[in-house]
C-alpha cells in the first residue's frame, strides 16, 4: 500500500481525502428517517413500547486502502509508530454484507497478529513510505 505513497504528491494521485458520496447520502437519509420515526412515536401515545424499538441494518461493506504515514501514538513502546493516512485509494471495493461475512466465516485475527515490531515499522516507514530518517528519529 505504501508503495503508492510517492504518487500522493503528484496531481495524478490515486489518493484523495474525501468521503464517498453514497456513504454520506445514506448516513443523512438514515438520520432523517430515524428522527421522523421517533417524532411519530412521541406524537402517538397509543404506540406500544415494542413499536418504538429502533434498529440498524447494513447491506454493503466498503473496503478502502489507506496510505501509511508516520504516526504520533504515545503508547508505541519502542521505535516510531505507524498510522493510517487520511489519503486513500479512490478505487474501493463494495461487497454485499452477506458475502463478506460468509468469506470471513466468523473468524477474526488475533490482536497480537496486528502488532508490528520496531524493525517492521521502521522498514515500512523508511523504505516503503519514503519517510526521511530525521522525521522518524524526531518522534522516537
Amino acid at each position: 500500500m505504501c508503495r503508492l505513497t510517492n504518487q500522493i504528491a503528484t496531481n495524478n494521485s490515486p489518493y484523495e481525502p474525501r468521503l464517498h458520496p453514497k456513504m454520506s447520502l445514506n448516513a443523512a437519509s438514515i438520520l432523517k428517517q430515524s428522527r421522523f420515526s421517533s417524532k411519530l412515536n412521541k406524537a402517538d401515545p397509543s404506540c406500544s413500547r415494542l413499536e418504538m424499538v429502533k434498529s440498524v441494518s447494513f447491506d454493503k461493506v466498503y473496503i478502502r486502502e489507506h496510505a501509511l504515514t508516520l504516526g504520533d501514538h504515545p503508547c508505541c513502546s519502542s521505535g516510531a509508530p505507524v498510522s493510517l493516512d487520511w489519503k486513500y485509494k479512490i478505487d474501493h471495493e463494495i461487497v454485499p454484507i452477506d458475502i463478506y461475512e460468509r468469506y470471513r466465516n466468523g473468524e477474526r485475527r488475533d490482536p497480537f497478529d496486528l502488532v508490528l515490531n520496531v524493525h517492521t515499522r521502521y522498514k515500512l516507514l523508511r523504505f516503503d513510505c519514503g519517510v526521511p530518517i530525521n522525521d522518524i528519529e524526531s518522534v522516537i
